[in-house]
């Protein structure tokens, strides 16, 4: 659009544009557009530097942009240029997700032996854990698309569960036991659109469930005959419904007047704890009513898990002095089972169901500044 008014001109229309992490967009002193821009798969979470031609006098492109960074892992920011227009500079940023777990005390005060699950330098989240209490469900990367993987808590590496051209993962047990339920987004899919699969623990052809529009994901208790609990973003606000591995989508059990950020289901599929701008709160699965947690967590909370007890809360929250992690009981009482320094953001809490584990996602982002010339 031009100063003094008149329409706007769509310069480029692509949905791999990076709208967020700085200043991902930038007038060349030629008065072309520097942007970055998302790759292809296996890269999909790489950021490219890219610039484009534009016409003074109508404001839209001239010819098809052109390439000028070529990472593999990293993801393009906060570009700028010198005055005389020959040097662009910019942040390298890279992102890793891992899986780290730890061994809980008896009273789940304290989180020893704490280590690093997964050894790769993709994007890892834990999702779940079998019934057994031995092996981590977590969703990856590693492949070049989003899928399910399984990895003993002793062992260096992890075995495939679900794969494919899709994007798979967040995958829980039923509360059975006997059926893995995990989100599928088919290749082409209308944003926001995803599909509800199962498939059996013992092997088998994966069968359809549900096809629902933004959900936030499913989660279910470790109680023979309990449901489990899907949460949708609708309208600006989120929605929980009663889930059945089988029958898929039941009763609204209740809502919030905002999007949530994260939710929990107790084991025993009575409660659910969520996290929205407002605080920790709890809502009972029987009528929908909600109450606020009291006990007082430092900083801005980011995820939480049901103990495996249902006697607390496991919570990631940040601050200025970096993210913390603690159990926060029912009583009030926190303690503080981990400290992380900056950017080191924790996420993705997952109790083992026997209570003597806890798996959770840490992230670690590095940046280097780059200049480049002669583009």
């Amino acid at each position: 659009m031009a100063l003094d008014g008149g329409p706007s001109v769509v310069v480029l229309d692509d949905p791999k544009l990076v709208t967020s992490g700085g200043s991902d967009c930038h007038w060349l002193a030629d008065g072309s557009i520097a942007f970055a821009r998302m790759e292809e798969a296996p890269h999909q979470d790489s950021a490219n530097l890219w610039k484009i031609g534009i016409d003074a006098k109508s404001g839209s492109a001239l010819g098809d942009p052109t390439r000028l960074t070529k990472l593999e892992l990293g993801q393009v920011a906060h570009v700028s240029s010198s005055r005389d227009g020959k040097r662009l500079a910019f942040l390298d940023v890279r992102r890793e997700d891992d899986v780290y777990l730890g061994d809980l005390a008896s009273d789940g005060s304290r989180l020893e032996n704490t280590r690093r699950l997964t050894l790769d330098d993709r994007a890892d989240w834990s999702t779940g854990w079998t019934r057994d209490g031995r092996s981590v469900l977590f969703t990856s990367d590693r492949q070049g698309t989003s899928d399910v993987f399984k990895q003993g808590i002793e062992d260096k590496t992890a075995e495939v569960v679900v794969s494919g051209p899709a994007g798979e993962g967040g995958a829980v047990l039923s509360p059975d036991g006997s059926q893995l339920l995990y989100e599928s987004i088919p290749v082409g899919a209308v944003p926001g659109a995803e599909r509800i699969m199962r498939i059996p623990v013992g092997g088998g052809a994966p069968e359809l469930v549900a096809e629902l529009s933004e959900v936030f994901y499913v989660r279910c208790s470790t109680m023979m005959g309990a449901s489990c609990v899907v949460a949708q973003n609708e309208a600006g606000r989120t929605n929980f419904y009663a889930f059945d591995p089988l029958k898929g989508k039941g009763r609204r059990i209740g809502g919030t007047d905002s999007a949530i950020i994260a939710f929990s289901l107790s084991s025993d599929g009575n409660r659910i704890a969520f996290v929205d701008v407002a605080g920790i709160h709890l809502m009972r699965v029987t009528d929908g009513s909600v109450e606020a947690f009291l006990a007082k967590i430092q900083g801005f909370a980011r995820d939480v898990a049901w103990s495996a007890d249902g006697r607390a809360l496991f919570v990631a929250s940040g601050g200025p002095n970096g993210w913390r992690l603690v159990r926060a009981g029912l009583d009030g009482r926190v303690s503080l089972l981990r400290q992380t320094e900056g950017r080191r953001f924790l996420s993705f809490l997952d109790p083992s169901p026997d209570g003597k584990h806890l798996a959770f996602s840490e992230r670690t982002i590095d940046s280097n500044v780059w200049i480049l010339e002669n583009f």
